[in-house]
């Protein structure tokens, strides 16, 4: 088939792993890797792991401007992932590299001319297009890079590398630094940041966590403060449950948030929320609230949640346009969804031992639209994995999953088969 040929092409040396700069820095930081491993005297223990990946999508749009392909017909994306990841220890030290490959391909023209940016605000260039075309994509990246010190009472580490934050389940409040979306199906990692962390453990349970993220502004490629995001988090256990406290100034608005957890009759209670002063003096909300727990139900083991979010930037109507701190944040890829009030419930039913259902619902209480995921997962073997699934988005025109020409698609199905290693 052609987009079998494509991919086979996309892999191609003569075509596609040019020598640059990214390619060869690459290339010697896992031939590195790869002497360290072999000779296991350089580190006193060596990890590595990786997987291949396959995916399938196809998506259906009831705005012809929304997607739809010159031809009539929708996308069909084909993509394959392969991935290794490598980390050495030596004493307190701790090293870390993962390197990623992303090729997609299409039957027809579906990808933008003008190849998207891709660590034009990182510190470090550590990502590259080895294809960009109309129907076919190549991209190589370092997504880990980074050195580790741990003591007695502390941790730092420096490079890139993904932290995550907070308590929700579909949206993060917290977590502004690279959060999964709540439609997401591929959840193994998130992306890497060019950032300094540290932590520090206290005799009483507690600890803090610092992390600096340095950013580059696009235009002139100069490193700003004003791009730039210093953020600090303490955690405490007490008689009411596990407190977050966060302060912050991210892309120079100062941001603060408390954070909650307990387990309350063998569900756990979680809740998050934040407040930003905008540059423009405006003040922003954002929350979240929800409870998740397990159970068997006629021989079924269930694993349930139900979550409620709210954000002050939010729209009714997303045609009507969207507020310039809400599209920065989307922009960004920190917020998804452009109303007000979502309700998302969602479940896990172990059909059998290594088969399971996971139906959900994201609900605009706003608008009335929603979207309807479910799939279904199997291991069929040890380290494979299969999940066939699809996307349904209901409701009225101009509404943000009825099918308005700036949302999600209306609908769309999915395969992903996976070989971890």
């Amino acid at each position: 088939m052609n987009y079998v040929n494509r991919l086979c092409t996309a892999v191609h040396p003569r075509r596609s792993f040019r020598r640059t700069p990214v390619t060869l820095f690459c290339f010697i930081i896992l031939h590195g890797l790869s002497v360290i491993a072999v000779d296991g005297a350089l580190a006193d223990e060596w990890l590595d792991k990786g997987h291949l990946k396959y995916f399938y999508n196809k998506a259906w749009y009831d705005a012809p401007s929304a997607g739809v392909l010159p031809t009539g017909k929708v996308p069909e994306i084909h993509q394959f992932n392969a991935r290794y990841d490598g980390t050495g220890r030596w004493d307190a030290w701790r090293a870390e590299a993962h390197y990623a490959l992303q090729i997609r391909a299409a039957e027809q023209p579906a990808f933008s001319k003008t190849p998207p940016a891709v660590d034009q605000t990182q510190v470090a260039n550590l990502a590259q297009w080895l294809i960009h075309e109309p129907r076919t994509q190549a991209l190589h990246r370092l997504d880990r890079l980074n050195i580790g010190y741990t003591a007695a009472h502390w941790t730092a580490r420096f490079g890139r590398q993904a932290v995550s934050w907070g308590n929700g389940i579909n949206f993060h409040p917290m977590d502004i630094f690279n959060p999964f979306a709540p439609n997401a199906i591929d959840k193994d990692y998130k992306n890497g940041d060019d950032l300094a962390y540290m932590q520090w453990l206290f005799e009483d349970g507690a600890d803090a966590q610092l992390i600096a993220v340095p950013r580059r502004k696009i235009a002139t490629h100069t490193l700003s403060a004003e791009q730039s995001s210093l953020a600090i988090k303490y955690r405490r256990s007490t008689a009411l449950g596990d407190i977050d406290l966060l302060v912050s100034r991210h892309y120079a608005e100062y941001l603060t948030g408390i954070g909650w957890a307990k387990s309350v009759a063998g569900a756990i209670i979680r809740a998050d929320a934040t407040i930003t002063r905008l540059t423009d003096q405006k003040t922003a909300l954002t929350g979240v609230i929800n409870a998740d727990y397990s159970w068997n139900w006629f021989g079924y083991n269930i694993y349930g949640y139900t979550e409620y979010y709210y954000q002050s930037l939010g729209t009714t109507y997303p045609s009507s346009g969207l507020d310039s701190a809400l599209r920065a944040r989307i922009t960004r890829g920190e917020i998804f969804v452009t109303g007000k009030h979502y309700v998302d419930v969602g479940m896990m039913i172990e059909l059998a031992a290594l088969v399971h259902l996971t139906p959900a619902l994201v609900f605009n209480v706003a608008d009335g639209s929603y979207s309807l995921p479910c799939n279904i997962s199997y291991e069929p073997r040890q380290n494979w994995l299969l999940v066939a699934g699809a996307t349904l988005n209901q409701g009225n025109s101009n509404t943000e999953f009825g099918g308005n020409s700036i949302a999600t698609p209306k609908h769309q199905a999915y395969l992903h088969v996976a070989r971890y290693f």
